[in-house]
């Protein structure tokens, strides 16, 4: 999977095909991206006015564990760093 593009890259990517009427070509080269790439970002554009998918929906779960958890999760790996993860659910679960 490449890498991922910047908004403000995508942004200027608009700007030299709109403003400065860059061929996409030429937006190629400045920019390091893929033809095909140049072209999504202009269908994008074109169809929301904004170089980010308003309706993308953010994939997984969100996490349970709070700052708090996560901090005790380590203190246990520290004092212990082969424990298994069944042990460490039960401590967890214990606090």
């Amino acid at each position: 999977m490449p890498a991922a593009t910047s908004t403000e890259l995508q942004e200027r990517n608009i700007c030299w095909f709109y403003d400065f009427e860059l061929p996409v070509k030429e937006i190629v080269l400045l920019s390091g991206h893929s033809q095909s790439t140049i072209y999504t970002i202009l269908q994008l554009y074109n169809t929301c006015g904004t170089v980010t998918n308003p309706l993308a929906h953010h994939t997984g779960r969100k996490c349970l564990l709070d700052p708090q958890d996560l901090q005790y999760i380590q203190s246990i790996l520290e004092a212990q760093p082969t424990m298994y993860l069944d042990k460490i659910q039960g401590k967890l679960f214990q606090n």
